[in-house]
């Protein structure tokens, strides 16, 4: 094959992966279609939402108004058996033996909620933060958060019978979030930046043994499940992190 033809070929090939969605963009993307095809036609669904929050942004996957309260739904397209709890820092997906361990989302979702609660003003009751995996998951958590499978998403949802907003407050809520999500070019790229560099701070922290949450000393402790490192202000403040 002549020089010229290889580097083209090559060259298609990357167009192509670059060109191909992620992974999670397709789970949100299955997400998305399957709650304006199920909800009923007074709830307003918005995707991929990237808002000003205090850490910079946030970008939330969806967010779906009612006057039954607003949802922030956080999507993760894993399979396998998921386990965590409420707690840990982190949680873990099991494929086949090989493990891989992941931010607990439903510390990112209360970020999002923080960050939405603030522009909207809304109280706590309000907002309905749920975390949706692929149906190809297995859940093994504990957590009294909503955390549940794509089969069971709407139903999670529709569960929530009180009016707790008006008609008003709803068209007031869609107005704030559009009128402050973050459209320009560049915006994501420097939303996942943002998220580079708050994950490279916190990991420079605990490799200097610094809790990342509050301030206080990493300590080693034993528990039931092994040796683990804690934060010196528990109970105050309950980092934890495997040995």
């Amino acid at each position: 094959m002549p020089i010229i033809l290889f580097i083209l070929l090559i060259a298609a090939l990357v167009a192509l992966v670059l060109l191909m969605p992620s992974k999670g963009a397709v789970g949100e993307k299955r997400v998305a279609r399957m709650m304006e095809k199920h909800l009923p036609d007074d709830y307003v669904v918005m995707n991929d939402i990237t808002i000003p929050s205090d850490y910079g942004t946030t970008q939330i996957d969806h967010i779906v108004f009612s006057t039954h309260g607003i949802f922030i739904i956080e999507t993760k397209n894993y399979k396998g058996w998921i386990t965590g709890s409420d707690r840990s820092e982190y949680w873990q997906k099991n494929v086949y033996g090989y493990k891989y361990q992941f931010r607990n989302p439903t510390r990112q979702n209360y970020a999002h909620f923080k960050a939405l609660q603030s522009l909207l003003g809304f109280g706590d009751y309000c907002f309905h933060p749920i975390v949706v995996f692929a149906n190809s998951a297995w859940l093994r958590l504990t957590t009294r958060n909503d955390v549940v499978n794509n089969a069971h998403l709407i139903d999670t949802i529709l569960k929530y019978q009180n009016v707790v907003l008006t008609a008003e407050d709803i068209q007031s809520a869609i107005h704030k979030v559009r009128s402050a999500a973050l459209v320009e070019k560049g915006t994501k790229k420097q939303h996942v930046n943002n998220v580079r560099a708050n994950i490279s701070d916190r990991n420079q922290k605990i490799r200097s043994g610094i809790c990342p949450r509050c301030g206080g000393q990493l300590v080693e402790r034993k528990g039931q499940y092994g040796r683990f490192y804690g934060c010196s202000n528990y109970p105050g403040c309950n980092f934890t992190l495997k040995h």
